[in-house]
């Protein structure tokens, strides 16, 4: 599902190898989303069970976005990560998944300006849509997807004079600065923030002024792997929360009284404002875990209050930590006293 121009998101899909089109005739985010939900539903798919030179990798696919709804926070990330796949792998059955094959879509996706980690996660998408329909029943034998290798933890945050300088260049755009604020000091993924209302409610995560907690799990919604977490924030946040609930409608981050389905050209252009290195909006949750790394945070209240795995804290974070091998030190080598 992708905005076919600044008035409308559409639904893509290909048939026949051809590309098709279907408007959701809305620009409302959840709109959108509900529509694209009820497409899913509408589209055949296998029963099984099948072999997997029987069964089409776009039914696959579609069983699997259609399954996950509910399950997941953002369906429409699934959506970006299959529209490609479906488009590449077209009407080939599972049994076309093979090492050179995988190998050959990560050089068409590079080939067409993509990264070789997009198509690893495109790719981790497969995997996943593959094993689901195996568990499922629909396909009778599993198959290993063969992704690009893994590429290397990224290592960008910002320093506290870049990050003041990206609230000064974002103060053109005062629901960037709220985004900002935000994420600097939850750490919350882009569109976790991008859903927060004033009230509580079943589509997206609400903030609690009177008791100053953000509830980044929208009512009723299961827990996932993204494991959105509900934090209390700080007198000075929920002091710019208050004075942003008295102008926007209902959402935290508004453009025009309308909810902003994305931050990522704003943050871009408060990048080149603030004459700053490239980054993205999820720069601002690695530049929030490792400031807390670097305050010498318990480890275990960082994952808990920033949602993250304790693995991957130790992979990408806790070097940053001022205890970091600290033990190593204090235990010695034998050598270096009494001697």
């Amino acid at each position: 599902m992708w905005r076919k121009d600044v008035s409308r998101y559409v639904i893509r899909w290909y048939e026949s190898g051809s590309k098709r089109e279907r408007s959701t005739g809305t620009d409302d985010y959840q709109r959108a989303v509900e529509a694209f939900s009820a497409y899913l539903a509408e589209q055949p798919i296998a029963s099984g069970p099948s072999r997997a030179d029987q069964l089409q990798i776009a039914d696959v696919l579609t069983m699997y976005l259609r399954d996950r709804q509910g399950h997941v926070a953002d369906i429409e990330r699934l959506a970006y990560a299959a529209s490609p796949l479906i488009a590449w792998w077209g009407e080939r059955t599972v049994d076309a998944i093979r090492g050179n094959t995988c190998r050959a879509y990560t050089a068409a996706r590079v080939k067409a300006g993509r990264k070789e980690s997009t198509a690893r996660k495109e790719l981790s998408t497969l995997q996943a849509a593959i094993n689901h329909a195996h568990r499922e029943g629909t396909l009778i034998e599993p198959r290993a997807v063969t992704l690009p290798p893994k590429p290397p933890a990224k290592e960008r945050w910002l320093t506290r004079s870049e990050a003041a300088r990206m609230l000064w260049a974002a103060r053109v755009s005062p629901h960037a600065v709220t985004f900002i604020r935000i994420a600097l000091e939850t750490g919350a993924r882009h569109r976790a923030i991008l859903g927060l209302r004033f009230v509580e409610n079943v589509q997206g995560g609400w903030i609690d002024l009177e008791r100053r907690q953000i509830h980044f799990n929208p009512a009723g919604r299961r827990q996932t792997k993204k494991r959105r977490t509900g934090v209390p924030i700080s007198e000075s946040l929920a002091r710019h929360l208050a004075h942003v609930r008295n102008v926007n409608r209902s959402y935290a981050i508004e453009w025009k009284g309308d909810p902003v389905a994305s931050v990522r050209k704003t943050i871009a252009a408060a990048v080149r404002r603030a004459g700053i290195d490239h980054m993205t909006p999820h720069t601002f949750r690695h530049t929030a875990i490792t400031w807390a790394c670097q305050r010498g945070l318990d480890p275990f209240k960082v994952t808990g209050y920033f949602g993250v795995s304790m693995e991957v804290l130790q992979s990408t974070y806790l070097h940053h930590h001022p205890d970091h091998l600290r033990s190593v030190v204090q235990r010695g080598s034998g050598t270096g006293s009494g001697t």
